[in-house]
């Protein structure tokens, strides 16, 4: 049986959704003009975007066996990394200072096993089912604040903080899609969607943003916990514990999705093509 070589532009999104969902559950409020923020936001993803297409068009070049190639590709294998110890200490954050808990060391082993052992095909599946989660619970918490937010916060305050640095971050998954949507039946659409990939971070800095100035004003120096603990629907409150469990779900898929990376880029390395060990596996 053939494995996929490669992801698609689903997981790349889920991935790139969950580490900056992880990043703004985290910060430290915001310190600037919510306005200007919203649109250094609009210009760095038209950047980023244009970035995405210029790799785009040099996309042979990645993949081509040699040095050039060989050394962009080591490049994303140490970025990969660096964004999986980053990942497994936000989880790992997250798990202490809300639940107490230290059972994400216990089950670290075996979730890197995990990752470095299934195929391609199998996270474009889980993909699509977590992706689809997020979504709604994103949506029923966005339904749970519509009645909390004053809209006069935008128009308080902002006299002398017209400035603001754009809050976007970079993520490998923006330049390294041409690496990793590979699979010959589906390589094309999934890298014009993966072209779009900086929009969906960017969507979701600028929602945070914009929902904590609506609610608590700006600046403000409430951390991004407190979004999710002002939400209530009727008489039920409290949704954040659920919502994090959500957030720890999607976060669990991409360090397994990093994982699963790493080991596609050391493959790529080593003059190996993606999928050989699973094949072999399956004989």
């Amino acid at each position: 049986m053939q494995q996929r070589e490669g992801f698609s532009a689903r997981t790349l999104a889920l991935s790139t959704a969950a580490a900056e969902l992880g990043r703004v559950i985290l910060r430290a409020g915001q310190s600037g003009s919510v306005r200007a923020v919203l649109l250094g936001n609009v210009l760095a993803t038209a950047a980023l975007v244009l970035l995405a297409v210029f790799v785009s068009w040099n996309a042979a070049r990645l993949r081509r066996p040699g040095f050039v190639g060989n050394c962009c590709c080591a490049a994303f294998l140490f970025w990969y990394l660096w964004e999986l110890v980053r990942t497994a200490a936000m989880i790992q954050q997250v798990c202490w200072e809300q639940f107490s808990s230290m059972a994400f060391f216990g089950l670290l082993p075996l979730l890197l096993w995990a990752g470095w052992s299934l195929g391609c095909e199998l996270y474009d599946r889980m993909a699509a089912v977590l992706g689809a989660f997020v979504v709604l619970g994103s949506l029923f918490c966005l339904l749970g604040l519509a009645g909390q937010l004053e809209w006069q916060n935008l128009v308080m305050g902002e006299a002398g903080r017209s400035f603001a640095l754009p809050d976007a971050f970079f993520y490998p998954e923006y330049f390294s899609f041409p690496l990793l949507c590979t699979d010959k039946n589906a390589s094309k659409t999934s890298q014009k969607s993966a072209l779009w990939l900086p929009v969906i971070p960017a969507i979701i800095s600028s929602g945070y943003t914009l929902g904590l100035a609506l609610l608590f004003g700006a600046p403000q120096g409430y951390p991004g916990y407190e979004l999710l603990r002002a939400w209530s629907f009727g008489g039920i409150s409290r949704f954040d514990a659920a919502f994090l469990l959500l957030w720890l779900a999607a976060a669990v898929f991409r360090l397994c999705f990093l994982v699963r990376t790493a080991r596609l880029l050391c493959e790529r390395l080593a003059g190996r093509p993606s999928g050989t060990a699973d094949a072999e596996a399956a004989r």
